[in-house]
C-alpha cells in the first residue's frame, strides 16, 4: 500500500517530536548533538508543513510572531539564556498555537491528527505528573531549583548542576512544564462531564496532586480559576441561573471571609510539608493586608523596573536605545518586559495577536466549544502578566493546542453518532 505524505502529516510529525522534547524533562539529558538535531528536525517539519499548507495568513503570521518575540526575548534575556534556548522555545510555542489554529478554522475535519495530538499531550502530562510526584517525595524543592541558575537552596556550582541533571533523569518537571500541566486541568473536567468515566477523574487528581507538590503559588491559583470556569459555563437555563446566583453568593463569602480562609490554607499547607507554598501564601496574606514583603515585594520591584522603561519611553520603549547590561528589566513578566522593551508598539501588537485568535474562536460552531477555548486564553493572559511565558512552550500546547484539538475530537464523535 502506497503511503501518501501530506502537509498535515508533516506538521503532525513535527508537533509530536516537539511535545516529547518539551514535556519530558528526561530528554534534556540527551547529548547536545542529539537534542539539537531533534529540535531542528521537529521545527523544520512543522515549518515545511505550514509552508505547504499554502495559506499566507498562517505562514506570515507564524513568521511575524517569531520575529516579534525573538527580538524581545533575545535582548531582554540574552544575559540569562542561550540563543538556542530562545529560538527553540519561541518557535515551539507558536508551532503549537498555529497547529491548533489551522485545524480549528478548517472546514473539513477528515483526518485523525487532532485526536492523536490530544492522546499524546494527555499521556505526556500524566507520565510527567506521576514521575514529578514521586521525585518530589525525595526532593520537595526540585521544581523550583530547576528554574534557578548557579545555585540552589542547599548547593551551588558543579554540585548544583549535577543535582539538576539528576532531577531531569528522574523526569521531574521544571516550573515551565508545571505551568503547562496547569492548563491541562480543564480537559480532564470536560471529558468527565461528556463521558462520565472514572479515568478522567483519576487523571485530574494526579495532575492536581502534582500541582500541589510543585508548590507554585501562581500555578495553583490559576488551576483553581480553570477548575471553576470549566465547571461553570454561561447559560440562560433556569438551573444554570440558580447556579450562577449560588456562585455569586459563594464569591461574596470568599471576599468577606477571605483572610480567615487564607490563614486556614496557610496552616494546612504548613502541616503537609509544603513549606514553600505556605511561605508564598503568607506573602499573599500580607499583600491583602496592604503590606508587601517576601516574594510579593520582589515581584513588585521587578515589574516596576520594566514598567519604568515604558513610562520613560512610551512609544518604542528600550528597543531604540538597546539593552546593554544585565538588570535593566525585571525578567518576571512578559507583559511588563514587552511594555518596557517595545513600548506602545508592543502593546498594539499584543492586542492584535489576541484579537486575531478571538476571531478564530468565534469561527467555531457551538457556544460551549467557544467557552472551552476562551477560558484557557484568559488564564494564559493572566499568566503572561504575572510570569514569563515565552520560556514555557508547554503552556501554549495545553492552553491553545489541546482545547483546539479536543474540540475537533468531540466534533468528529458527535458527527459520527449523528
Amino acid at each position: 500500500m502506497r503511503m501518501i505524505i501530506t502537509n498535515r502529516k508533516i506538521m503532525f510529525a513535527g508537533i509530536e517530536i516537539l511535545l516529547l522534547l518539551t514535556f519530558l524533562p528526561i530528554t534534556q539529558c540527551f547529548p547536545s548533538i542529539i537534542r539539537w538535531s531533534l529540535q531542528i528536525i521537529s521545527i523544520g517539519l512543522f515549518f515545511i508543513g505550514l509552508l505547504l499548507e499554502k495559506n499566507k495568513k498562517y505562514f506570515l503570521g507564524y513568521l511575524g510572531c517569531i520575529l516579534f518575540s525573538f527580538v524581545y526575548v533575545y535582548n531582554v534575556w540574552k544575559f540569562n539564556q542561550s540563543i538556542v534556548t530562545c529560538i527553540f522555545n519561541i518557535m515551539a510555542g507558536f508551532a503549537f498555537v498555529y497547529f491548533g489554529v489551522v485545524y480549528i478554522t478548517q472546514k473539513e475535519r477528515e483526518d485523525k491528527y487532532p485526536q492523536k495530538v490530544v492522546a499524546t499531550i494527555v499521556a505526556l502530562v500524566i507520565i510527567t505528573s506521576v514521575t514529578t510526584i514521586v521525585g518530589l517525595q525525595r526532593y520537595p524543592l526540585a521544581v523550583r531549583e530547576l528554574g534557578r541558575v548557579g545555585s540552589g537552596y542547599s548547593s551551588s556550582g558543579q554540585a548544583f548542576l549535577d543535582l539538576k541533571f539528576k532531577y531531569k533523569l528522574m523526569n521531574i518537571a521544571s516550573w515551565s512544564i508545571v505551568y503547562g500541566i496547569v492548563f491541562a486541568v480543564p480537559w480532564f473536567i470536560n471529558q468527565y462531564k461528556d463521558k462520565r468515566k472514572a479515568k478522567y477523574i483519576i487523571g485530574l487528581i494526579i495532575v492536581l496532586i502534582c500541582l500541589m507538590k510543585a508548590q507554585l503559588t501562581i500555578g495553583i491559583l490559576i488551576s483553581v480559576l480553570l477548575v471553576f470556569f470549566s465547571i461553570y459555563k454561561p447559560s440562560k437555563k433556569p438551573k444554570d441561573v440558580l447556579l450562577s446566583i449560588i456562585i455569586v453568593l459563594l464569591l461574596l463569602m470568599l471576599i468577606i471571609f477571605g483572610d480567615e480562609i487564607l490563614l486556614f490554607v496557610i496552616q494546612l499547607s504548613g502541616n503537609r510539608n509544603l513549606g514553600m507554598l505556605s511561605t508564598k501564601l503568607q506573602d499573599l496574606f500580607y499583600l491583602m493586608q496592604g503590606n508587601q514583603i517576601g516574594d510579593v515585594l520582589a515581584r513588585s520591584e521587578r515589574y516596576t523596573r520594566s514598567l519604568n522603561h515604558f513610562i520613560e519611553h512610551p512609544i518604542l520603549g528600550m528597543s531604540i536605545q538597546g539593552v546593554s547590561e544585565y538588570g535593566l528589566f525585571g525578567n518576571h513578566s512578559d507583559f511588563f518586559d514587552i511594555l518596557g522593551y517595545y513600548g506602545s508598539f508592543g502593546l498594539i501588537v499584543l492586542i492584535y495577536m489576541i484579537n486575531t485568535y478571538l476571531k478564530d474562536i468565534k469561527r467555531s460552531k457551538s457556544v460551549y466549544s467557544q467557552w472551552d477555548l476562551f477560558v484557557p486564553l484568559v488564564a494564559l493572559i493572566i499568566l503572561f502578566v504575572l510570569n514569563p511565558v515565552w520560556y514555557s512552550p508547554q503552556v501554549f500546547a495545553t492552553a491553545i493546542l489541546l482545547p483546539s484539538c479536543a474540540y475537533l475530537e468531540n466534533y468528529s464523535i458527535r458527527n459520527n453518532i449523528i
